[in-house]
């Protein structure tokens, strides 16, 4: 499950695994897109890398950042 996230007014998009336990560790992939995914547009965000597979639906067993 992703969600779009606002932190101290920077905004950002965050997945965590379908079981995602608070109290298991996971590993982290910080995704830093390019210039095509900026602006207003968060949908843009959801086009390349991970993202790409989050939103078609597949549970991957890591957060993304």
């Amino acid at each position: 499950m992703y969600s779009f996230k606002n932190h101290r007014g920077m905004k950002y998009c965050e997945y965590l695994p379908e079981d995602f336990d608070k109290n298991k560790k996971y590993p982290v992939i910080f995704f830093l897109h390019g210039a095509g995914e900026r602006g207003p547009d968060k949908e843009k965000l959801l086009v390349m890398g991970p993202m790409q597979a989050i939103a078609r639906g597949e549970n991957i067993p890591f957060i993304v950042i």
